[in-house]
């Protein structure tokens, strides 16, 4: 996601922007003190903001790509992706213990989400080899009926139970599931979002996922299909006049940005 914010650099001589939002603790406790700071890709020093009660605050350059990030020694947050602070909305951030509820499940679910992406960007660069295409089978099955397995035993893995890193791996697993068990989970992660206990983008693309395998236009223009070049090409997207008010509310990119960056690259497995 870096490639177009390189043309963007230019903008960042524009007059910052205040950006603001809500602290969100699901802890018995909230923490006494936050960092908030921001990186940005155009490689400026660390922007430092404030963090009040429940409330954090921090000024970002328009037109460039920024990670604003809250945290202290023994708290943690997920990472809002700010891609342009001129358009992007301000949204609600959750702060957990670093020690998380579920600390086993934590790291064997950061460990399926590895295996996900590495055997995925194997295929990529050997897409001609049986073998690796019969791994992929395998391990997305495995991986799948795995994670059933702990859904059914202790409900969608929240940043709260594992922190993000392995509620990311949850979901990247969940993607590659059968279609029929994604859709009876998208209702989980929908619960877990109302509760800001999940990734809003990675929320949107698992809508739009169900809807393209259930013969729908989808929403936020996240699924692509390989066209006669090999290039990526978008699926049919509902009323795309109006897709970056819905990407933006979902804390993602406008998709004149997102298109940069996806549609010359090569499709690789989803």
């Amino acid at each position: 996601l870096l490639a177009f914010c390189c043309a963007a650099a230019a903008a960042g001589s524009a007059v910052p922007v205040h950006f603001a939002g809500k602290i969100i603790s699901r802890a018995a406790v909230a923490p006494d003190k936050l960092a908030v700071f921001a990186d940005c890709q155009d490689g400026r020093a660390r922007i430092l903001g404030q963090a009040e009660g429940d409330a954090y605050r921090i000024d970002l350059p328009q037109g460039i790509t920024c990670v604003l990030m809250l945290g202290e020694q023994e708290w943690d947050s997920d990472p809002q992706v700010v891609f342009d602070a001129g358009t992007a909305r301000p949204l609600p951030m959750l702060v957990y213990p670093r020690q998380v509820r579920e600390p086993e499940l934590a790291r064997e679910l950061f460990e399926m989400g590895q295996q996900d992406s590495a055997i995925r960007h194997a295929v990529a660069q050997a897409p001609q080899q049986a073998s690796l295409t019969l791994r992929l089978q395998a391990g997305d099955g495995a991986r799948a009926r795995r994670l059933a397995q702990i859904i059914a035993g202790k409900g969608w893995p929240t940043h709260t139970m594992v922190g993000a890193q392995a509620a990311r791996g949850a979901w990247l697993v969940a993607q590659h599931a059968p279609a029929q068990d994604l859709k009876r989970w998208l209702v989980l992660m929908q619960a877990a979002a109302d509760r800001h206990e999940m990734n809003l983008p990675n929320l949107a693309t698992s809508i739009d996922r169900v809807l393209v395998n259930d013969g729908q236009e989808q929403l936020y223009g996240t699924q692509f299909h390989a066209g006669p070049d090999g290039a990526r090409v978008p699926r049919p997207t509902a009323a795309i006049a109006q897709i970056d008010a819905r990407r933006y509310s979902m804390g993602m990119s406008s998709y004149a940005q997102y298109l940069a960056v996806m549609a010359p690259v090569a499709a690789q497995p989803q």
